[in-house]
């Protein structure tokens, strides 16, 4: 019993030993730590202004963020003052994250009223950096803030100064430019698994393969080993960080040793994408200006009980049924013609495109920069799917007329090249030659080689 007692008092002293040993050492390392400013600074990880190059979509921007590692980092500077890196995390306010940083409710009240001159501070997003200066008060000894900055988006930097307790915020465009860049090789799986692979964006490969359809069969004719080629524009900042991309601007294909190239060019009847000589190539409209798996057909062209009137008439459209909110994106490029309010259509927008006009009534929202005179690409967004004007529930108006006339908007099977007049062909001749002075097209036995000139080139 002795002999078990006496194991016992051992491996407590043992136990007491090491614990004071653990924490001799922890109180050492506590009285030698000096806090490194390099530390955050260096940081590339926690740099609000590090870019990372996401999927964009529909041309976006590519989004500006911070790792949000740690919820608030901190590095001491002179006279007392310290810079806060705050990281926006889920559920967070500008406030919550100013009085966690230290600030008063009331202090950190007054930073947001100063803020919301200039930007809504509903605007910040998961992941984005927010860089702070705060000190202390010399009378009172609560917390103040001397300084604030945020990239709010990644052209747009938002700044707040102190001077006298008054805050005072700016924000201040972030000067971009614009470069010619892209890719070319040879299709290995696909065409848009090789333009991906070789670093060109996944939406601009799906527009050039869109453009290009008008031309050649990609289900059957593109082999492995047929050349292919991407132009578009890229902007960076000033640092050269790639902050978005622009429009697709040259896509080219060679197919049993023929050569395809597409051209995008804004003429008198819009934005739209053209062949070597001047030629559209959009030779139709979008059989949907809906997304295909959110819609139904609801009513057809012809003769029709309308639905609020209670007596039959003509409908001189196709009536799609779809949620509230649905994109609407137009049907072909073109020139608006209407954007407003209109009777029993509700929220309506109109397009040219030469003898054709569309049109698209019942919106819930026209979209921000069409109006009247705007120019438009096919495949746009345009507004969103409502129930404005004389309609029993949500769902979009599409009309075709041809010369002023309406007619079924399922009737238009293939439309003849659009060619330019003499004016935008010669503006186009020039244009063309400015983009091929970036690419080089090598015949080489059956197929064609591509390469790049003047690689990252700024545009003017």
């Amino acid at each position: 019993m002795r002999d078990v007692f006496a194991r016992i008092e051992k491996r407590s002293i043992i136990s007491l030993a090491s614990l004071f040993f653990a924490s001799f050492l922890a109180f050492h390392d506590y009285l030698s730590y000096e806090p490194l400013p390099e530390t955050i600074e260096n940081d590339v990880s926690l740099d609000p202004h590090r870019v990372t190059i996401d999927e964009a979509q529909d041309g976006e921007a590519i989004s500006g963020v911070v790792s949000p590692s740690q919820k608030i980092s901190t590095v001491a500077f002179d006279e007392g003052k310290q810079e806060k890196l705050l990281v926006v995390g889920k559920g967070d306010t500008l406030k919550s994250l100013l009085v966690s940083a230290g600030l008063d409710k009331g202090n950190a009240q007054d930073v947001v009223d100063a803020i919301k001159k200039v930007y809504n501070p509903k605007g910040l997003k998961i992941g984005q950096g927010i860089r702070i200066q705060i000190g202390n008060d010399p009378h009172s000894g609560s917390v103040i803030l001397s300084h604030m900055e945020w990239r709010s988006s990644p052209e747009q930097e938002i700044t707040l100064s102190q001077s006298n307790g008054r805050y005072q915020a700016k924000k201040k465009a972030i000067e971009l430019k614009k470069y010619i860049e892209g890719v070319t090789g040879k299709i290995h799986s696909s065409f848009y698994n090789t333009a991906v692979k070789l670093g060109a964006p996944s939406n601009l490969v799906r527009a050039a393969i869109q453009a290009l359809s008008y031309e050649i069969n990609f289900q059957h004719e593109p082999k492995p080993n047929n050349g292919l080629a991407l132009l578009y524009e890229v902007y960076k900042d000033n640092k050269g960080n790639v902050v978005r991309y622009g429009n697709l601007l040259y896509a080219a294909i060679a197919v049993r040793g023929k050569l395809r190239q597409i051209y995008r060019y804004e003429g008198l009847n819009g934005a739209s994408y053209y062949n070597h000589h001047g030629e559209s190539v959009v030779r139709g409209f979008l059989r949907s200006p809906l997304d295909a798996t959110k819609l139904r057909v609801s009513s057809g062209f012809g003769m029709r009980m309308h639905p609020v009137r209670g007596y039959t008439r003509m409908h001189k459209g196709v009536d799609f049924g779809a949620p509230p909110g649905t994109r609407v994106v137009a049907a072909g490029s073109g020139v608006v013609t209407k954007a407003q309010y209109w009777g029993d259509f509700g929220l309506y927008v109109s397009i040219r495109h030469g003898d054709y006009t569309t049109e698209y009534a019942h919106l819930r929202k026209i979209a921000p920069g069409i109006r009247p005179g705007s120019k438009i690409a096919q495949g746009q967004f345009i507004g969103e799917v409502g129930s404005t004007g004389s309609a029993t529930g949500p769902h979009l108006h599409y009309g075709v007329l041809y010369k002023g006339s309406h007619i079924n908007p399922n009737s238009i099977k293939m439309m003849p090249a659009q060619k330019m007049g003499k004016q935008d062909l010669a503006k186009f001749i020039a244009y063309r030659k400015s983009i091929d002075a970036h690419i080089d097209a090598k015949p080489d036995k059956e197929e064609y080689v591509f390469s790049i000139k003047n690689k990252h080139s700024m545009m003017s």
